[in-house]
């Protein structure tokens, strides 16, 4: 979770936070994920962090610019996903992926629904 608080406080300097002027969000009081199979999730939510940019074309501009101050070493390029999205993926140290990503797809038609069931638990697992 310690990830997740860091790189949301870059998200302001990559969507451009002083243009619009919003709630300060302190902290994630609580929530409920409901899934099958509860390691690959963890899994997944541990390895993958997603941050929404209203121009991606900017974010990378921005990110070229700073780049770890000299420290990251990989490849910044915007990708279009599946969902035709554009999409910047960004490695921490650890591997865990940071996906900046366009609210609006590629050609302004919705994006697919996903196909998987909705969920249904009879009961909750509480992590931590």
């Amino acid at each position: 979770m310690w990830k997740l608080a860091i790189f949301l406080s870059i998200a302001p300097l990559l969507c451009g936070a002083a243009e619009i002027q919003r709630p300060k969000i302190l902290g994630v009081a609580h929530m409920a994920i409901y899934v099958k199979d509860l390691a690959r999730t963890r899994r997944f939510y541990e390895d993958h962090v997603s941050l929404m940019v209203p121009d991606a074309q900017k974010a990378l501009d921005e990110l070229r610019k700073r780049a770890a101050r000299g420290l990251y070493d990989k490849e910044i390029a915007i990708q279009t996903g599946v969902n035709r999205k554009r999409q910047i993926n960004l490695y921490d140290p650890d591997g865990t992926r940071i996906e900046l990503m366009e609210a609006t797809t590629i050609d302004g038609q919705p994006a697919p629904s996903s196909t998987a069931p909705p969920p249904r638990s009879s009961a909750m697992e509480y992590i931590q």
